[in-house]
Order: C-alpha cells, then structure tokens, then sequence
C-alpha cells in the first residue's frame, strides 16, 4: 500500500474501482461494438462518485469542523 495516499484517497480508489467492476466492466465489449458508452453510465458515475465524495466528507470534514466547532464554543466560554 502506497504511503502518500490520505484515507480520502483510500475511499475514492474504493469507489471508483467498484463503479468499474460493476458498471464498466459488464458491458465493455457492448460499447466497444458500438463505438459508444451509453449515457446512463455517465449519470451512474457522477451519482456514484458523489456519493463517495459525501462519503469522504462525513467521514474527514464533518469531524473536523465539529472539533473546531467546540474548541470556539470553549474559547467563547471562557472568554464570555
């Protein structure tokens, strides 16, 4: 395992490997006949990988801001 990578990383490569496997993948050959990738497939990655995006926030960001969040709300008390 890489060391440069953060766990937001981690969480994306997650994501986006499975949309693969499970999006791209079955219907490959289809779209290489066609010479075309349907566009419900493009509309499956962004709901797909949004998802994975507000993953990560809930998981890394949201706990953040609330730690930062309560060290104000303590800094304000004890200055109040």
């Amino acid at each position: 395992k890489r060391e440069i990578f953060t766990e937001e990383h981690e969480i994306f490569r997650d994501a986006f490997k499975k949309f693969l496997e499970q999006e791209v993948v079955p219907h490959q050959e289809e779209w290489i006949e066609a010479g075309i990738v349907t566009r419900d497939v493009w509309k499956k990655a962004g709901e797909d990988l949004l998802a994975a995006s507000m993953e990560i926030e809930e998981k890394t960001i949201a706990p953040a801001l609330k730690q930062a969040q309560r060290k104000n709300d303590s800094a304000e008390i004890n200055n109040g």
